[in-house]
């Protein structure tokens, strides 16, 4: 508590890699942003309504009955990816 932070000061020198973490950390967070119900969840939306009525204005929404619809989501079952890819090696990565 008693050390106080000092930025190293370096003209013409910005990196995303230490400046983003630092703000992620750093920043108020408004607390409406922490409520669970915030963003509405739609069905049955058409091209239409969610163009105007999301993407227009630029207002998030969770569209619940996409999924089911998609063909991955009868055949990359567990069972088959591990039939079909079962002894294969894959690399996983993540970014911040």
């Amino acid at each position: 508590e008693g050390r106080r932070h000092r930025p190293i000061r370096m003209q013409g020198c910005y990196s995303d890699r230490l400046h983003m973490p630092w703000l992620n950390a750093a920043m108020r967070v408004d607390p409406a942003w922490l409520r669970v119900e915030n963003v509405q969840r739609r069905a049955n939306l058409s091209k239409e309504e969610f163009v105007e009525k999301f993407e227009k204005p630029g207002i998030p929404v969770v569209i619940t009955d996409v999924v089911p619809k998609w063909k991955a989501a009868k055949e990359w079952t567990t069972k088959r990816m591990r039939e079909r890819y079962g002894g294969g090696k894959f690399k996983g990565a993540a970014t911040m």
